[in-house]
């Protein structure tokens, strides 16, 4: 094929998608509601909040909630685009807690192999702190951007593209927005930077202009033809209003300090006016097709990822709520994700769900067809999956799903992980278990389950799903999460326990009976499931009357969950969970 060497051509998709556009809408269906909102709540898991998205918790540099959400979106881009395709990109950066930042780079390859251009979406996952709070979740900024890559790698991924995109989620843009410097990667431009330093540093590093230097990560100049930069779209003043930005024109941007670049007028103008068009047509409400997004364009935005694209010679986009700077919860604690029913301090619902899925699936049929994926139906997917759920049972986690169709699948594998950083663990396969197989060829909707016996209570389980074709070849379909919490109104107690007094203040005695010496683990949970005090961990205890003291002291009054289990020599568990209530 020829490779597209101007920017003229999207003219070309914008005159011809009407042809292709069923194929591009059911594609862009992929992104509903339900799987958007699922990066923030999962109603069978009230303990899921990896994203760091809830309220009181804090994404901003140098912070431990930081560190968790790098490994998590690391984690999940592998489970979308395969471990190979994934790398961390370390830079420079003196508010980093260990005096780094770290971008996440996920890379789809193009059918055109070494030919193919490359494309570029991503979205800072850093947040920010303005009012002094010491928390600051950013459910809306960034996480509407940092949501909107995960879904577009997920749902992209599942097909072949002609062109190599790649899915970025950029550290360090908030720092750069308080007139902190960024400290020079390598390669190129002034020893500080006051732009966001995440994108910039890894322009530095990995864009060239000599072609003899190309190797692994190292990508030439003038291949990148695009960038896709989504910040902080959940909460628009004006209803289902997008404002459009693009990175400007003329910028004195310099590659390898010898050329100066920057993108031409034509090519930034057809690119903007090509969004404008996938979004107004492809950013509608399912169920309200009527409803659509309205974009204005606003021109030139010099405050985000965008600008270190245009000021390397690169088109960029910039995708932004109407009217960003009057958003109530910017930079605030007060952007945590709520429902929306709102919460007690707010009636309002933070990211709005459904203006977050529109502008997904705008940005996506923009990228889709751009880039060249295949739409086409002689291509489906090996198995269409329409949902996977856990239910938290007495008898362990019970998990079902639904296929709608199925092409050449052999059955099922089922992996287990306690945390996101830990390695996936195969506890069930179709080779092992017939209840697995899959229906080989069928268009006809299909239904399983699965129960996992071997759970704890209190203990947080994830759960992948996968689908081996007839080539043995595994594909990851979905993962879910569960707090297996039993049910508490019916648990049979195994393992004899109580707690005096009950109720208490501040101090309660967590007595528990052993059959015989076992290893014993005691954890504290809060109603909802949250992990408060680990009191015994894999402790050896013997036969007989045992007890473990706990001061409460620092915690507000309310009810507790306390969870003793016991593992013995023969390695059979049993467990129990107490209620206990702090009156203060």
């Amino acid at each position: 094929m020829l490779k597209r060497k101007q920017f003229y051509l999207i003219l070309i998709l914008i005159t011809s998608f009407l042809y292709s556009s069923e194929n591009l809408h059911q594609f862009v269906q992929q992104i509903t509601e339900e799987s958007v909102r699922d990066y923030y709540y999962r109603q069978e898991d009230p303990s899921w909040d990896y994203l760091k998205f809830h309220k009181g918790k804090n994404r901003e540099e140098g912070t431990s909630g930081h560190d968790s959400v790098k490994a998590y979106i690391e984690s999940t881009l592998k489970n979308y685009l395969g471990d190979d395709n994934v790398y961390i990109d370390e830079f420079p950066w003196s508010d980093g807690s260990d005096g780094k930042g770290y971008n996440i780079i996920g890379t789809k390859e193009g059918s055109a192999g070494s030919n193919a251009d490359i494309w570029i979406v991503g979205a800072h996952y850093d947040s920010y702190d303005m009012d002094g709070s010491g928390t600051a979740p950013g459910a809306n900024d960034n996480g509407s951007g940092m949501v909107g890559v995960l879904e577009m790698a997920k749902v992209i991924n599942t097909r072949e593209s002609e062109e190599m995109i790649i899915f970025a989620l950029w550290d360090a843009e908030e720092p750069s927005c308080s007139s902190h410097a960024w400290v020079s990667a390598s390669s190129f431009g002034s020893s500080t930077y006051g732009g966001p330093s995440g994108s910039r540093a890894w322009i530095n590093d990995h864009f060239t202009t000599d072609a003899g230097s190309v190797t692994g990560d190292i990508l030439l100049w003038d291949r990148i033809k695009g960038n896709i930069n989504l910040d902080m779209f959940g909460f628009p003043a004006v209803t289902n209003t997008l404002w459009l930005y693009h990175g400007g024109i003329g910028w004195n941007g310099t590659i390898d300090e010898s050329s100066t670049m920057y993108p031409l007028a034509d090519d930034v103008n057809i690119l903007y006016s090509a969004a404008e068009t996938y979004l107004e047509t492809y950013g509608y409400d399912d169920e309200e097709p009527k409803n659509r997004i309205t974009v204005v364009g606003k021109g030139t935005m010099q405050y985000s990822d965008n600008i270190s694209f245009s000021r390397a010679g690169i088109p960029s986009l910039e995708y932004a709520e109407s009217d960003w700077s009057s958003d109530l919860h910017y930079h605030k604690w007060s952007d945590y994700y709520r429902p929306n029913t709102g919460d007690e301090n707010y009636s309002d619902e933070n990211p709005q769900i459904k203006i977050m899925t529109m502008t997904i699936r705008g940005a996506l049929a923009l990228l889709a067809d751009t880039t060249g994926v295949d739409l086409t139906s002689d291509t489906p997917l090996p198995v269409e999956l329409t949902s996977f759920k856990t239910v938290s049972s007495e008898g362990g986690v019970f998990l079902t799903w639904t296929t709608e169709s199925e092409t050449e699948n052999l059955g099922f594998l089922i992996e287990r992980r306690e945390s996101y950083n830990q390695p996936w663990e195969v506890i069930c396969s179709y080779l092992d278990d017939n209840s697995l197989i899959g229906q080989g060829n069928t268009t006809t909707s299909s239904e399983y389950g699965w129960l996992d016996k071997d759970v704890y209570l209190g203990q947080h389980y994830e759960y992948r799903l996968s689908d081996i074709n007839f080539s043995g070849l595994s594909n990851p379909l979905k993962t879910t999460s569960v707090l297996y919490r039993g049910d508490l109104e019916k648990v049979k107690t195994q393992l004899p326990g109580n707690a005096y007094p009950n109720p208490f203040n501040p101090s309660v005695r967590i007595v528990y009976t052993l059959p015989e010496d076992a290893k014993i683990s005691v954890s504290v949970f809060d109603i909802e499931g949250n992990l408060i005090a680990d009191l015994v961990k894999n402790g050896l205890y013997a036969k007989g009357s045992n007890h473990v003291n706990w001061n409460a002291n620092n915690l507000p009054s309310g009810q507790y969950l306390v969870r003793i289990s016991a593992v013995y020599s023969d390695n059979l568990k049993n467990a129990t969970v107490l209620k206990i209530i702090l009156k203060k």
